[in-house]
């Protein structure tokens, strides 16, 4: 079953959104980064946005090869830390 992404102005429900404003100093947040994918024949083009829509990353062309697909989740572990 394929979940239907997400529309602009979409509200992303509460359950999955720390926003604590007494919050313990140095108590990790949660983050909201959006990709999305831009798909062609030979090579796609990934755009990482905040939940404001502004760049989170830089954009990223990705090709259609494991040393592609391997640049790509080195973009994503790094947005993890």
């Amino acid at each position: 079953m394929v979940t239907p992404a997400k529309t602009v102005g979409q509200q992303t429900p509460a359950a999955n959104v720390v926003r604590s404003p007494d919050r313990a100093v140095g108590t990790p947040t949660t983050t909201i980064i959006g990709v999305g994918i831009d798909t062609s024949r030979y090579d796609h083009c990934v755009a990482f946005l905040n939940d404001q829509l502004q760049t989170a990353a830089p954009e990223l062309q990705v090709v259609e090869s494991a040393a592609g697909y391997a640049h790509l989740r080195q973009r994503f572990v790094k947005l993890v830390q």
